[in-house]
């Protein structure tokens, strides 16, 4: 039976101003938090009359009523210090709350001090109040509390996470690239399509066409076949979902290959073979996607493609302008907002979707970067090939280093961010062997996995993480040993 919750397990913290790496989570031990409520609206039925039946009506439907903002009730003992809630009443920002819950360890450790959090993101004040604050006579003195409700965007739980292998039998190759699928939006009935689909796509054996894998039950079940259209011995470095399309980029063939999403999970896919508008010098290496009409793939000697249209091919948007490294990583924040970063310490981005690419210095000299996201639209993080991670919040004017446990050795394989407060990066150790880290704070702090009970699956390498809309999963593709691979999944 599972141990129930009791109100004295948990404790409470606060950051001002939205989980970012450089926002540091308060230890509000004066505070408690009262009771979460999420009024979902209320729900219309829609009626015709009983074929049946006089006078009787059937329910031909349900209209959804306007979900109203998630609140958790607050209250604290109100100090001769300045009041923090009345000043972040005053200061009108949105904040993230997070009520940690545990029994036998320490409540102020934030990464390692629970069982289970609650979190509520981008909460505001939505009412403030205090307790008598004065007496008249003796029987009136008391403790002076204050009271507030924090009004927010979304409410969700983080759990602690413990990691099983998955596709052992399918992986006999490295495992290059790994991406979660969207099911048909009509298939997605009470959620049961979410996360549910995961492709990878592996290095080829010699004289043999490369593979991809892929489940469409959560990692239950997998189930491999060969990108038909590459050619023996193509690498095929990437894997992404656009639309209703599987991709995958060709970087010997120089173009992509692609299919339908729904094909390729009926076992029936047929891929086409795209190389319009590529350039030699140019080999795609890494592939982002804002949405179908909005692609951009990064490659060799600092050329960056926009792809609007799978079946027409790409152009080239930067031909080696802002930059000639080697680029080996993109992300971006919106069609508007994208960042990509390369051999060299290299780092290109554009604030307008591409007409203008602009080169700016990283923040590690003469160094591979390796991995990047894009937070906000100045808020980055990138890792780099000796093993450190870094974040920007002006755009990259200024950077910093984020230091992990393990950090300045190995190399950041990827980051991935699930939603602004909980991310997931990979990083192989000189040994090597791959790790995944996890961030609860929006970057600004970083612990290995498992929370839980065993330990990462042996491995080499983790190449690639994929996340999803849940928070408590992850999936990462790598290298176990010789050229065999590895699918992980931490949930």
């Amino acid at each position: 039976m599972p141990e129930l919750v009791h109100s004295d397990y948990s404790r409470l913290f606060v950051i001002e101003g939205r989980a970012a790496p450089n926002a540091v989570p308060k230890y509000m031990s004066l505070w408690r938090a009262g009771a979460l409520t999420w009024n979902q609206g209320d729900t219309t039925l829609v009626y015709i009359p009983d074929p049946d039946h006089y006078q009787r009506f059937k329910v031909a439907g349900k209209i959804a009523g306007q979900p109203s903002n998630p609140e958790l009730a607050m209250s604290a003992r109100y100090t001769m210090d300045r009041s923090d809630l009345l000043r972040m009443l005053r200061n009108g920002c949105d904040h993230d709350l997070q009520v940690h819950f545990g029994t036998c360890r320490n409540p102020r450790d934030f990464n390692g001090g629970w069982d289970k959090v609650l979190v509520l993101d981008g909460a505001s004040i939505g009412s403030y109040g205090t307790g008598d604050l004065g007496a008249l006579e003796p029987s009136q003195r008391a403790q002076v509390d204050e009271t507030s409700t924090f009004r927010g965007e979304v409410a969700y739980e983080i759990v602690r996470l413990a990691f099983s292998q998955k596709a052992a039998t399918e992986t006999t190759e490295e495992v290059l690239d790994i991406a979660f699928g969207t099911a048909d939006q009509c298939l997605a009935i009470c959620g049961q399509s979410e996360c549910k689909i995961i492709l990878a796509i592996l290095r080829p054996v010699p004289y043999a066409k490369a593979r991809y894998i892929y489940s469409s039950d959560g990692g239950l079940t997998w189930t491999d076949g060969d990108v038909t259209t590459a050619a023996t011995d193509d690498v095929l470095p990437a894997i992404i979902n656009i639309g209703s399309y599987a991709m995958v980029l060709n970087a010997t063939g120089l173009g992509y290959e692609y299919c339908k999403l729904a094909d390729l999970i009926a076992g029936t896919p047929t891929w086409v073979s795209v190389t319009a508008g590529f350039v030699a010098s140019g080999v795609p290496k890494a592939v982002w996607s804002a949405g179908p009409s909005a692609t951009w793939i990064v490659g060799e000697k600092g050329y960056i493609y926009l792809l609007t249209e799978l079946a027409d091919g790409v152009t080239v948007q930067d031909a080696g302008s802002a930059t000639t490294e080697n680029l080996k990583a993109i992300h971006g924040e919106s069609d508007l907002n994208v960042l990509a970063v390369g051999e060299n310490n290299a780092v290109v981005y554009t604030n307008n979707s591409g007409i203008t690419w602009s080169a700016i210095t990283g923040p590690n000299p003469g160094v591979d970067l390796t991995a990047c996201w894009m937070k906000e639209e100045l808020t980055w993080l990138v890792g780099d090939a000796n093993g450190k991670l870094w974040y920007t919040v002006d755009g990259g004017v200024t950077w910093f280093e984020k230091a992990f446990v393990g950090s300045g050795v190995g190399q950041v394989e990827d980051i991935v961010f699930v939603n602004e407060t909980v991310g997931y990066m990979s990083h192989t150790t000189a040994t090597p062997t791959g790790r995944i880290l996890r961030t609860i704070d929006g970057g600004h702090s970083w612990y290995v996995l498992p929370e839980g009970t065993g330990s990462i699956p042996t491995n080499l390498a983790i190449n690639a993480l994929a996340g999803c809309s849940d928070e408590n999963l992850v999936f990462g593709g790598g290298l176990v040993q010789a050229s065999a691979g590895i699918v992980v999944a931490a949930a």
